[in-house]
């Protein structure tokens, strides 16, 4: 079966941004005289540095923004051994070790909060009887905590994401039987995915929840998975705007990595906080 939603025919939101932290055993040069060519090499492949810092443990930090397509663990391949060449004359030992951290313009904590609100933010477009059908499928899970570290060989991933969809034409469907089916579709395909949903927000047009998931799926393979199971589930009908919004979030918001940043060690070893590697804005709210 075809699926309805592919990126070919959707225009992605986004904001996805991250954290990556390597570790060389010496200080590094001045970023003034390599990152230029670390960027002109990492761009092609949809990674814009935004900006880098080391501290004083010789904490390497680079922070980056990506299109919709990159995988986490392409971000460290594009990025992490370009790093080390262009570095090679400094003689630095690099351990294999590195921590690849999602981050936002809010912390987790702060959009979970958002997605629960979501019946309390929109309320004036329902009935008493519709908010009390709509009580019921506002879902959480306590036992997930998106800023857990998923651990490998010599790696970290902080991975963690808000998803919001909206329906075509902003249709409202407000049959408690769809709603319900809305929401198992969401949690059968994170079952069947592997990821782990905390927070779902579901109103009669538009759905926003945020989930844990792995470090080999880019952000518009999952968007495009939950678009698709949800309608197959209905019947295969064209539920969704050809549109997703995908948004990195993590323990840290933007204002507190701005913040370690312009406070790091030396002026020398960071850069001003630039651009994203695409659109932010989002249909969604």
């Amino acid at each position: 079966m075809q699926p309805i939603y592919t990126i070919e025919v959707c225009k992605p939101a986004y904001q996805l941004r991250w954290s990556l932290a390597l570790f060389p055993d010496k200080i590094l040069p001045s970023g003034d005289t390599w990152l230029s060519q670390l960027t002109a090499l990492t761009e092609p492949d949809g990674i814009r540095i935004l900006g880098t810092y080391q501290n004083e443990k010789r904490c390497l930090f680079l922070l980056l923004s990506t299109k919709t397509h990159v995988k986490p663990s392409s971000i460290v391949r594009a990025v992490k051994g370009r790093v080390v060449a262009i570095l090679r004359e400094t003689q630095s030992n690099w351990r294999r070790n590195f921590r690849l951290t999602s981050i936002g313009n809010a912390n987790a904590d702060t959009v979970e909060d958002y997605v629960a609100k979501q019946l309390f933010h929109h309320r004036e477009k329902y009935t008493t009887s519709q908010i009390a059908t709509l009580m019921n499928y506002q879902w959480s899970d306590p036992r997930v905590d998106l800023n857990a570290p998923i651990f490998s060989s010599h790696s970290q991933y902080v991975l963690a994401m808000h998803v919001a969809l909206v329906h075509a034409e902003r249709y409202p469907l407000a049959a408690p039987s769809f709603i319900e089916k809305t929401q198992r579709a969401i949690l059968a395909t994170a079952a069947k995915k592997g990821h782990s949903i905390s927070r779902i927000g579901l109103l009669t047009e538009h759905v926003h929840f945020t989930l844990k998931f792995d470090y080999e799926t880019s952000p518009q393979d999952i968007a495009l998975a939950y678009m698709n199971n949800i309608s197959y589930c209905h019947g295969m009908i064209r539920l969704w705007m050809d549109s997703f919004y995908v948004g990195t979030i993590g323990p840290y918001d933007m204002d507190a990595v701005r913040r370690r940043m312009v406070g790091g060690e030396s002026a020398s070893h960071r850069l001003e906080v630039g651009g994203d590697a695409g659109p932010d804005s989002s249909d969604c709210s």
